[in-house]
């Protein structure tokens, strides 16, 4: 993995049913604005499915709070990968996390 753009927090698990607003710190950052966000499974774009609609990103200082992303069910096994998109001092960068879903009868 490419550690400058994956989180260090990655991979993080879920399990099927759960709800998290996850956030991302830019360190260093002085000026961080206009998050967007597109969640993956599989390659295809399944944002609307699994980020709660009417929910917000949140920006504080140099953290973004993300809406809330929602496990679905069925979906243990799978992951999920999360590419965060921010202006940060005047440049556009992008960073992402992998989510790893879990079946709520898994034993691992």
């Amino acid at each position: 993995m490419n550690n400058g753009i994956w989180l260090i927090e990655s991979p993080v698990q879920m399990v099927e049913g759960e709800v998290i607003a996850y956030s991302v710190d830019w360190l260093g950052a002085s000026k961080v604005e206009t998050p967007d966000v597109i969640v993956y499974k599989n390659g295809q774009d399944v944002t609307s499915t699994v980020m709660v609609s009417g929910d917000s990103h949140v920006v504080s200082g140099n953290v973004v709070t993300l809406k809330k992303i929602t496990a679905q069910n069925n979906d243990g096994g799978n992951q999920y990968v999360v590419v965060v998109e921010c202006g940060v001092d005047n440049n556009i960068e992008r960073r992402k996390f992998l989510v790893q879903v879990v079946g709520g009868s898994a034993e691992t």
